[in-house]
């Protein structure tokens, strides 16, 4: 007798069971939606469902990823005790975006004691030959009479494009801090003149409103803030949610908070994501959410990207050309001429009258000149 293919299937953390590959039995709904598994073990019939994110299960996950984190910290001394945990989202169907970044408040932020932030501001006076000094001095003083002790550096637009235009001074700007706020007003500029550089070792900056009267309240509210990029390269997503410093109530709370605005913002939404696990920077993943759905129920979710204001065709008359005539141009710069049907006008009778009998003696040059040639010719041949 052949051996039987077995299939290991994971319920939660170290529960593990071994069923014969043939035996799995999967139940339909009247939605087509997978709800439930059926599963045969020594005669008995075990049914097995979507892992929902719950306080209990969270509160094991958060302990396993604890006790892993110790375990490293005892065996590399030389690494700090203070590691990220991240959150991996695994999609059902990669989304088709060309970049999106989600936005999750957290309850509680990531920023330590010992933590850095940097704070990018426009510049008052425009210009590169202008000093910048002046913008430092003056968000420096307005921090002060607000009561803002978090920001350690304020970096107007200006020092940006010239101190840092170069590769390798952008590298060093993403890992001079560890997390970055970003005026509200500026923050599409800001990321396209950083680039790719600065994005693969630092965090996208946070937008926050530096137009409000409580600066303090805005900026607590952008430090607890994290930013998901999905793309459209790859079906895994990850996004830090808290550290190994922080209480385990603190973790808790983070890891809930984000898997619930996630499932609701998520490209898809809850249909589309497989499972949500929760990750340290170096070990094994713990399963927060997990689903049983058939791929083959999903579709493939597209976001539209955001275009500004002015992205719109614009319609109009057009001048050059005789009769009622109009062109729409497009955003991406296509001209379309459109001419109107069923109009009776006088001039383009007239226009189209005279094109007529041009074309006529362009018809009757051509036939004359034809046979000149072959006159000559036969002259030619006689000869």
């Amino acid at each position: 007798m052949p051996p039987v293919k077995k299939v290991v299937v994971k319920r939660a953390i170290g529960e593990t069971m071994e069923v014969p590959a043939k035996k799995i039995k999967k139940i339909r709904t009247d939605n087509k939606v997978e709800k439930k598994v059926k599963i045969e073990i020594d005669g008995t019939e075990k049914t097995l469902e979507n892992l929902e994110v719950t306080n209990e299960h969270v509160a094991k996950c958060v302990d396993a990823i604890l006790q892993l984190t110790e375990k490293n910290a005892k065996k590399h001394s030389l690494l700090s005790n203070d590691s990220k945990i991240f959150l991996q989202v695994n999609c059902i169907k990669t989304p088709k975006v060309a970049q999106l970044n989600l936005r999750l408040y957290l309850p509680h932020t990531l920023v330590g004691p010992n933590d850095e932030v940097a704070l990018i501001v426009a510049d008052i006076a425009k210009g590169r030959r202008q000093d910048y000094e002046k913008t430092i001095d003056h968000w420096e003083t307005k921090f002060q009479q607000c009561g803002v002790t978090q920001i350690k550096d304020i970096l107007p637009m200006n020092k940006i494009k010239t101190e840092y235009n170069q590769y390798e001074m952008r590298r060093k700007l993403a890992r001079l801090y560890d997390f970055f706020l970003v005026d509200g007003r500026i923050a599409g500029h800001v990321t396209h003149c950083l680039g790719s550089t600065f994005r693969r070792f630092a965090t996208a900056p946070v937008p926050i409103k530096l137009n409000r009267d409580n600066l303090k309240e805005e900026i607590d509210f952008g430090l607890k803030k994290v930013t998901l990029t999905i793309h459209g390269r790859g079906n895994s997503h990850n996004v830090q949610v808290a550290t190994t410093s922080m209480t385990r109530e603190n973790i808790i709370e983070n890891v809930i908070a984000a898997c619930e605005q996630i499932k609701k913002k998520y490209p898809g939404e809850i249909d589309n994501i497989r499972s949500i696990l929760i990750k340290p920077q170096t070990g094994l993943s713990v399963p927060v959410y997990y689903s049983i759905k058939n791929k083959n129920q999903v579709q493939v979710p597209i976001v539209a990207p955001k275009r500004p204001k002015a992205f719109k065709t614009v319609e109009g008359e057009l001048s050059t050309i005789e009769g009622d005539v109009k062109v729409k141009v497009e955003p991406g710069g296509r001209v379309r001429v459109i001419k109107k049907r069923g109009i009776k006008d006088t001039d383009n009778k007239e226009a189209k009258e005279i094109k007529v009998k041009k074309m006529k003696k362009e018809t009757s040059i051509t036939k004359a000149s034809k046979k000149n040639i072959k006159r000559k010719i036969k002259k030619e041949n006689n000869k």
